[in-house]
């Protein structure tokens, strides 16, 4: 089956599963959200001229979709949950399920031809984990420093201070028969 009209495919992603519509074709389908269901997508889309793919991201659920079908070079567009929204109210849909949203997004890939991404360097997708984790760290550190300010104890102080933390340091963590008290013990080796 070959067909030469350019097809928009519209997916509503979940946790488990993608709900994935054809427009102006109509055929609708769901797969796994998963590589076996990723493999079912691409062989049920063979034959057919695919113009974009259009899906919003959801959290964690999207990123292993978007990795395996910028590979097979797919042309996807990630559009903003919110003008997906809108574009619902502007035709008149209220209902709420996947397999409507799927419809939706291949109607509204068709209709305003949103931009498509770039398929970026296999890092890409590392350095964008990196600056996460490195964003959550140093939000983590704003708050401890700003906890230090309000009189705890030198002992994270000396963490936080880059100039005189040690290179090396092996706590000792005791805990005392009394229930609510803790004593912190530290072995710091002398600088000489």
């Amino acid at each position: 089956m070959t067909q030469s009209m350019p097809q928009t495919l519209g997916v509503d992603i979940s946790k488990e599963s993608l709900d994935v519509h054809l427009y102006p074709d109509g055929r609708a389908d769901r797969f796994a959200n998963d590589r076996k269901g990723f493999s079912a997508l691409i062989k049920w889309l063979s034959g057919y001229a695919i113009a974009r793919i259009v899906y919003e991201p959801t959290g964690a659920y999207h990123c292993g979709f978007e990795r395996r079908f910028l590979e097979a070079g797919f042309p996807l567009a990630k559009v903003n949950p919110r003008h997906a929204r809108r574009f619902a109210e502007a035709v008149g849909t209220q209902a709420k399920t996947d397999a409507v949203d799927a419809g939706l997004l291949a109607r509204f890939g068709a209709l305003i031809e949103p931009r498509l991404l770039t398929a970026s360097s296999s890092a890409a997708p590392i350095m964008k984990d990196l600056l996460v984790a490195r964003r959550a760290l140093v939000k983590d550190r704003t708050a401890a420093r700003n906890r230090s300010l309000q009189g705890t104890s030198s002992f994270i102080n000396l963490f936080l201070d880059r100039d005189n933390r040690p290179n090396h340091f092996e706590p000792l963590i005791t805990i005392s028969p009394a229930p609510k008290r803790v004593e912190v013990e530290a072995t710091v080796p002398s600088s000489r």
